[in-house]
């Protein structure tokens, strides 16, 4: 009987001080904690911005005027990145091959960052939140045909010599 009462005075105490507390909606619980740069970025941009970061696309050449597809992706639907592969002609043949790429990359950041000054699709006051693109492509380090790129870049060692390093200099064990 002693055990009981004091279990029902401890749910009463306890059932007390949680009502004095007063819960906080998610908003005001996500705004107390922003703290890093990320997550204020991602406060700012629109549930579209948001979802088109979850995207990576591919496209066909090199051009990049607002005529182009990869121009609206990047624009109106706000993908977060691109990748590039040879087999879409991105890359032009040697020996330009790295700077004509260095070149795209930029061309592609640029509508990006441009994009920011353009109005946020339904928002007629709202700017779009700059994110740069992530720009990938499949550089494997075996030649023809898993590289996109054959010359120009730091060779990649393969799974076997990374494993063959001593654990000292970087190795796995």
């Amino acid at each position: 009987m002693r055990r009981l009462l004091t279990l029902l005075t401890a749910i009463a105490v306890l059932t007390s001080i949680t009502s004095l507390v007063k819960p906080s909606s998610v908003v005001e619980a996500g705004t107390l904690f922003q703290t890093s740069k990320p997550q204020a970025v991602l406060a700012a941009m629109t549930p579209e911005e948001r979802v088109g970061q979850l995207f990576l696309v591919t496209f066909q050449g090199t051009d990049t005027h607002d005529q182009t597809q990869i121009y609206d992706l990047i624009v109106n639907h706000h993908v977060g990145g691109v990748v590039l592969l040879a087999g879409n002609d991105n890359f032009l043949p040697e020996p330009d091959t790295i700077s004509e790429t260095h070149q795209l990359v930029n061309a592609l950041q640029t509508v990006e960052a441009n994009a920011e000054s353009v109005p946020a699709s339904g928002s007629d006051t709202q700017p779009n939140t700059y994110v740069p693109l992530f720009v990938g492509i499949s550089q494997e380090g075996d030649g023809a045909p898993h590289d996109q790129i054959l010359s120009g870049l730091t060779p990649l060692p393969d799974a076997m010599a990374i494993d063959d390093l001593p654990v000292a200099s970087g190795g796995v064990r």
